[in-house]
């Protein structure tokens, strides 16, 4: 399972995920694993388009689910991904995907 340092990691990702009209993510999150590699690589992908989205709202001083501190917590949310997915063996989707974003 994806193991969050904070429960509003979770809300903010589905926030996103709903913002970004990634039905399959939001299934991700909602289940809180991945099952394919495809998967991992779906569910990193989506992250760094989740922080393209997110400084734009933090740009603008937009709160998402009561929270203003936005890339803070887009910190803490990649930590969790980061190690759950290389935890569990899908740390070349991560890399791939982080690269793809360069």
């Amino acid at each position: 399972m994806i193991s969050y340092r904070y429960d509003k990691e979770h809300d903010i990702l589905l926030y996103y995920a709903k913002q970004l009209s990634e039905d399959k993510i939001s299934r991700i999150i909602e289940k809180g694993r991945v099952d394919s590699s495809e998967e991992a690589y779906s569910l990193a992908k989506f992250f760094w388009q989740m922080v393209d989205l997110l400084v734009e709202d933090a740009d603008q001083g937009k709160k998402v689910c009561g929270e203003e501190n936005l890339q803070e917590w887009s910190e803490l949310i990649l930590n969790s991904l980061r190690a759950y997915l290389r935890g569990n063996g899908y740390g070349e989707e991560w890399d791939r995907a982080s690269d793809d974003e360069e």
